[in-house]
Parts: C-alpha cells; sequence; structure tokens
C-alpha cells in the first residue's frame, strides 16, 4: 500500500487567509460593540479638546476638531461650559451645554476613527446678536440654520446694519432743534468801564425733538450754539441734559451766558448721540425685509 503525500504548502496559505479574516472580524466587532454610552464619552472628549484649544487661541488644534470653523470669522471662548444633554441619533452625537448664559449646541461625527465637530449653535459671536436678529427678521437666516451659515450671513449684511445705524443716528440728530427763543443781549459793563467788544446774554430756549424716535437718556449731549449773523458758530456750550426725549417732546433751556462776542446774533440747539445701542435695538426689533432685502421701514 502506497501513501499519497500531499503538499502542505495550500493548507498554510489558507491558514494564513484564514486567520487575517478572523482578525478583521474581529475588529469590526469592536466596532459594532461601541456602545452609545462610549460615542457620548468620546464626542463629549472631542468637545472638550476642542474648548481648551479656544481658551488657548491654538488654531491648528481647533480646526483638528471642528474643521468648518475656518468659515466663521470669530467664535466664544467657552471658559464654563457644562454639559447639559446628550443625544445619539445613529452615527451622530448631539452634546448641548450651558456658557454663562448662552446655550450652544455641538454636533459631531466619527471620520477616520475620531469624532469631530460637523455644526454648531450658539458659538459664533453673531448667534443671537442684534445684527443676527436683523438678518433674521428681513430673511436671510432660516430658523434651521447653524453657525457657520450665521456667520457668513451677518458678515455680508454688517455694512447694511452699520449704514442704517448711522441713518438713524444722523436723522435724529438733524430733527432736533431750536423752535423758539426768547433772549436780550447787552453790553458788558465793568463798573470802571464798559466793554463795548463784548456782551451777556439771557432768557429762554425752546427745542423741540421733531424725529420719529425717542431718544434714551445718557446716550445723547446737548448744546446751545450762540452764532454770529452768518449763521456761524462763536461759542458752543454743552448743557447737562439728561432724561430721554420722547418724539414730539419740547423742552426749555435758561441761559445766562456771559463775555461772549458782541457780534452774537443768534442761538441754536444742537444734538450729538453718543451711544447708538439704543438705535441698534430699534432696527434689531422694528427692520422688515423678505427674502435678504431690507424693506426700508424705518
Amino acid at each position: 500500500m502506497s501513501w499519497e503525500i500531499k503538499p502542505i504548502k495550500h493548507y498554510v496559505i489558507n491558514l494564513i487567509i484564514m486567520k487575517k479574516i478572523l482578525f478583521f472580524c474581529f475588529l469590526l466587532s469592536l466596532v459594532a460593540c461601541e456602545t452609545k454610552e462610549d460615542k457620548i464619552n468620546k464626542a463629549k472628549e472631542a468637545v472638550s479638546l476642542f474648548i481648551t484649544s479656544t481658551n488657548l487661541e491654538n488654531f491648528d488644534d481647533i480646526y483638528t476638531y471642528y474643521p468648518t470653523a475656518k468659515e466663521m470669522d470669530s467664535f466664544w471662548k467657552l471658559n464654563d461650559f457644562k454639559v447639559t444633554n446628550t443625544i445619539v441619533k445613529d452615527e451622530i452625537v448631539i452634546i448641548i451645554g450651558i456658557a454663562g448664559k448662552r446655550e450652544i449646541y455641538f454636533e459631531l461625527k466619527k471620520e477616520k476613527g475620531n469624532y469631530i465637530i460637523t455644526k454648531t449653535k450658539g458659538l459664533s459671536i453673531h448667534f443671537d446678536s442684534k445684527l443676527y436678529t436683523f438678518c433674521k427678521n428681513i430673511g436671510c437666516i432660516p430658523s434651521d440654520a447653524y453657525d457657520v451659515e450665521i456667520s457668513k450671513v451677518c458678515k455680508k449684511n454688517k455694512f447694511l446694519f452699520d449704514s442704517l445705524v448711522t441713518r438713524i443716528k444722523n436723522n435724529i440728530e438733524s430733527n432736533v432743534g431750536l423752535v423758539n427763543m426768547s433772549a436780550s443781549k447787552e453790553p458788558m459793563s465793568s463798573g470802571i468801564w464798559d466793554r463795548t467788544d463784548q456782551v451777556w446774554v439771557r432768557g429762554n430756549i425752546e427745542y423741540k425733538n421733531l424725529s420719529k424716535y425717542t431718544i434714551p437718556s445718557s446716550t445723547y449731549n446737548l448744546y446751545v450754539n450762540f452764532l454770529d449773523k452768518n449763521k456761524n458758530i462763536l461759542l458752543r456750550k454743552k448743557e447737562y441734559a439728561y432724561g430721554s426725549i420722547s418724539f414730539g417732546e419740547s423742552n426749555t433751556i435758561s441761559i445766562f451766558e456771559m463775555n461772549l462776542n458782541d457780534k452774537v446774533e443768534g442761538a441754536s440747539v444742537s444734538l450729538e448721540i453718543t451711544d447708538t445701542d439704543f438705535i441698534e435695538d430699534i432696527i434689531a426689533k422694528y427692520a422688515k425685509g423678505d427674502n435678504c432685502k431690507y424693506s426700508y421701514n424705518l
């Protein structure tokens, strides 16, 4: 009887292939066995590393953890971020938290074995700003927009917003002025000799806010201007007025000014806006538009 001897080479090769297949299956099982808790913890770690990078202004790491952050012009540092809620939707992990009074939303997914941030809401410095509200009210920002889109839209419309602030500011300043004056001027007298080149003026000046806006207290300076016959200002005197001035409101100033140039022939009242926050509030609250086109209703 003779035994047939078969080469074992093929068996060895088959065994190696089988081991590789088993090892690959083992790796797949590890991935498949990533629990919900594992996903949340890894996503939290990515968010934490991103926040640390922003506080250190390490932009290489910032863009590693949140690649599309480079499309935002600026975003907040989150020194006191606290997670309040976590959600897992298939391969997406959502981390929601509070930083100060702001709620921040992070959306992450796994790419090349690591969780990265793909979307945020509340991180952009424009989110919930007056500029943001203006853009939203004229139809530039949908309700489901995230930070990158919000940042781009706000940056695009900032010039329009700022120009509206300037236009309304100029409108208010040009519509507050003198409406009535009862004052007299007399030569200065020293008791020893008369000064014919100087006079004193006393009386009352009434001014009115003819704009359609109420001017809040502490947002303006009010001046009485003493004029020559050509309306040139000889002296500009700041009045201490602190109260708000409603639209259509009139007020009276009592004046008693000495040592004025004898060329003074009249007076005027001027107002200078020093704080435009209230104008930005007006624009954010009342501006209207559609399809990202402002209707110029203000």
